[in-house]
């Protein structure tokens, strides 16, 4: 499919009937082979509203766990966790074997992105040498490209959900990569059992493929601004510092723009070449919804948006694990779902037109 259409397509919502047929069937097959929800019983009889005893029984046993939660925390505390491992470990297992064998990614994940493009596909290829020239860890990599705070030797990652429009065709320059990850470490203090957790990045991770190339590194990175003990301000910068003599500081020359972002380059020049007024105007304007460091090499542009949610980004858009219950809506929550997916495209072709000095989409 053409770009321009694919852009196009996202803007004003067109999808195939047809197609979305054909998942919303296989969505409530999905749904007659996966576990009941807990109770399901019970609230099927309260939406009949022709069974009263389920109605005290509802209530009797709601004031039963606020009496223990209030009286027996411990128990309480215990009891809930045992219920939520029941529910997500054990209760799938013993399910019916349609449920166990369901291919959820492939037989609606998959699809439901093909609604708007056949490119597009599950996954994010966490490849160094878009960022860096040594082969290193993808997180190493993000933290030596300076898109997120460095981290020591150890570093937990969760993710929640990636999507990738024909990335691994190099030849095309509309191509584009997304996760939604987050960094962070738990230390725990076996006396007190008290864990606290240092996080070094929540956010979203974007690549785009542009019809511009460079030579070396340009890094562009947000600054905030701190006060100092005389009362002034200056600016903070929480990426990896700048000692090693591979890379130039550069000034814009844009005083707004130089109180925004951090700029660094193997090549003055082609930073320069890079920054043009109509790229900076729109760095500023992104600038404004979120805190960002942007790492440009060769002709692979990598953004970090280092806030939980951004725009039309969030924790749902690509997450597509399978439901460890029945879906008890499955023609509202698939629309539901179709929408937080377009958006979430348009979110992604909104921060690439921002980033790509070739950029050339249709709005």
């Amino acid at each position: 499919m053409d770009y321009d259409y694919f852009r196009r397509k996202l803007n004003i919502g067109d999808i195939d009937p047809n197609q979305k047929q054909d998942i919303l069937r296989e969505r409530e097959y999905f749904a007659s082979v996966a576990p009941r929800p807990f109770l399901h019983g019970i609230r099927e009889k309260l939406r009949s509203g022709k069974h009263p005893v389920a109605v005290l029984l509802l209530a009797f046993l709601g004031v039963l766990l606020l009496f223990i939660a209030l009286v027996y925390v411990k128990i309480f505390f215990i009891a809930f966790l045992l219920l939520l491992f029941y529910l997500n470990v054990l209760k799938p297992k013993l399910s019916k074997r349609e449920y166990k064998e369901y291919d959820y990614l492939e037989r609606i994940a998959e699809p439901t992105l093909h609604l708007f493009d056949d490119k597009l596909t599950l996954g994010y290829h966490d490849d160094s040498a878009d960022l860096v020239d040594e082969k290193m860890p993808y997180q190493n990599a993000l933290a030596e490209a300076r898109l997120v705070k460095p981290f020591g030797k150890r570093c937990e990652q969760s993710i929640y959900g990636w999507c990738s429009y024909d990335w691994e065709n190099a030849s095309n320059l509309d191509a584009f990569e997304y996760v939604r990850t987050y960094l962070y470490y738990v230390t725990r203090d076996s006396e007190t059992d008290r864990e606290d957790v240092t996080s070094y990045f929540n956010g979203h991770v974007l690549k785009f493929r542009t019809s511009v190339a460079v030579n070396g590194n340009i890094h562009v990175m947000s600054t905030t601004s701190k006060r100092s003990l005389l009362g002034g301000e200056k600016k903070k910068n929480p990426f990896k510092k700048i000692k090693d003599r591979e890379l130039t500081l550069i000034e814009s020359g844009n005083r707004e723009f130089d109180e925004n972002f951090d700029v660094a380059a193997t090549f003055e020049d082609e930073a320069y070449r890079y920054l043009t007024p109509a790229v900076m105007e729109s760095l500023l304007e992104l600038r404004k919804d979120c805190f960002f460091s942007l790492c440009f090499k060769g002709n692979v542009i990598t953004v970090a948006i280092d806030n939980e949610t951004f725009r039309s980004l969030g924790n749902n858009n690509f997450y597509f694990a399978k439901p460890a219950v029945d879906p008890q809506k499955a023609s509202e929550e698939f629309d539901e779902k179709i929408d937080a997916v377009r958006f979430g495209l348009m979110t992604i072709c909104e921060v690439k037109e921002a980033v790509d000095p070739g950029s050339r989409y249709v709005g």
